[in-house]
């Protein structure tokens, strides 16, 4: 009898162990952004009320209020997320005005800043509508032939709704669009970018793993007639909101431009002296590090950059080259005004 509780006992902790060991073995769920569709249900003074949050990527936000007493409420506005993470919201209807801040927590938003007078006093705590997740942000690749060249299209969706895609033909860049992307409610997404054959719009269907974009409408005449279906690109630069960084080091200006595509140029002016200009390529490193490699002729330059604050400091570069004192890039006007790049978290030069 000892010897059969002994062997249930001995059962039971291997038993609890190996689940123990398999769930410490699983990396938690990342947490997905805020775009999506958010719902509070609560208690107020007509009954019970229904408050439904769409956040869209393209930064439009819409809050519908619905109760069991009267028609639904809409406002319609903006949204947009700051450097700490905190959520802004926007909205206006009927007349008024209404401001929200929210922290995310996983899938839920929580208020931390509101009108109490027309809220009431207790936090609004939003969840996320199961299937509402929106992971599309990253960089896309189709591979076709056309006109008897093979043709390489780099898409790349940023967060914020930005959007570029690259034309290369035998790995060589040749044409560049730039626009905006948007996830439509029938699950569609829409792309419409300009570049040097004027604008042109893409509707395609992502697939459920966000794997895939398949295009259900474009410009065939430009585009060609064969399906153009978008494979996720794994290992890609991380997406970054900002293309243009410059900054002085002592006398001298530096600019560099990151590409979507991992690109990377970088233009150094100094007073009487001639700009020099460097090319190659730039890629994501652990953590938050950015790393840049690039050339003017046979001399080679490699930077780690580090992103903080809203800027690229170096943590690793030529200090033969560059001197001991770290180099600091902020990204450039340049860039607001000729790619129509727009974060208010950053500090502009």
């Amino acid at each position: 009898m000892e010897m059969r509780r002994y062997s249930q006992l001995a059962a039971a902790t291997l038993a609890l162990a190996v689940v123990i060991a398999t769930w410490g073995a699983v990396a938690p769920a990342a947490a997905q952004g805020p775009v999506g569709t958010w719902t509070l249900t609560r208690s107020a003074a007509a009954g019970t009320q229904t408050l439904t949050l769409d956040l869209r990527a393209n930064g439009e936000a819409r809050l519908t209020v619905e109760s069991a007493r009267g028609m639904p409420y809409v406002s319609t506005g903006r949204w947009d997320q700051d450097r700490s993470g905190r959520i802004h919201v926007d909205v206006s209807g009927g007349g008024a005005r209404d401001q929200f801040t929210f922290r995310q927590d996983r899938d839920r938003l929580v208020s931390t800043a509101w009108d109490r007078d027309v809220w009431g006093r207790n936090i609004l705590t939003f969840r996320r509508v199961s299937g509402s997740e929106v992971a599309l942000e990253g960089t896309y690749s189709a591979s076709r032939r056309l006109q008897g060249q093979d043709q390489r299209l780099v898409l790349t969706l940023e967060p914020r709704g930005r959007a570029t895609l690259v034309q290369e033909y035998r790995g060589v860049q040749r044409a560049s669009y730039v626009g905006t992307w948007d996830l439509q409610a029938n699950g569609r997404l829409m792309v419409e970018v300009t570049g040097p054959t004027g604008r042109e719009t893409f509707t395609f269907r992502p697939e459920s793993d966000g794997r895939r974009l398949a295009a259900t409408a474009w410009d065939r005449e430009q585009w060609g007639r064969n399906a153009l279906n978008f494979t996720r690109q794994t290992g890609a630069p991380p997406v970054v909101s900002q293309e243009m960084w410059q900054g002085r080091h002592g006398d001298r200006t530096l600019s560099l431009r990151l590409m979507p595509n991992g690109v990377a140029t970088l233009v150094v002016s100094q007073p009487r002296r001639p700009t020099l200009v460097y090319r190659g390529n730039w890629q994501a490193e652990s953590g938050d590090r950015i790393g840049v490699r690039v050339a003017r002729g046979a001399e080679v330059e490699r930077f780690t950059f580090r992103r903080t604050d809203g800027r690229l400091v170096a943590v690793d570069w030529n200090r033969n080259m560059w001197g001991s004192r770290a180099i600091t890039l902020a990204p450039s006007r340049y860039a607001v005004r000729e790619y129509g790049i727009f974060d208010r978290g950053y500090r502009y030069r």
